[in-house]
């Protein structure tokens, strides 16, 4: 698995964030396991282009501490969406298929 893998690696003390990328299939199935394997050794957790707000929200709640996307400034209207969503999101953490 992911942190068997991730635990073989020396010198960790020189990493300050672990970046997630590959397919977003397996982005989405690990990026749990990532962010714990990051903040228990006092690192940041970071997820590559994760796409819309919906998995923008899965992110938050896998535990990465950030993020990229393009999703939001590829189409008319998306941005406005994004940040909305992301309010609401934030200030009431409704469940995720609310923002689809």
């Amino acid at each position: 698995g992911v942190l068997r893998i991730a635990g073989t690696w020396g010198q960790l003390g020189r990493i300050s964030t672990i970046f997630v990328g590959g397919t977003l299939e397996w982005k989405l199935a690990t990026m749990r396991q990532w962010a714990d394997f990051a903040h228990g050794r006092g690192m940041e957790c970071h997820v590559g282009r994760i796409g819309p707000v919906d998995r923008m929200v899965e992110a938050d709640l896998a535990g990465a501490d950030s993020i990229d996307s393009t999703t939001w400034v590829q189409r008319n209207g998306c941005l406005r969406h994004h940040v909305e969503a992301y309010r609401t999101f934030m200030a009431t953490r409704k469940p995720l298929e609310d923002f689809a």
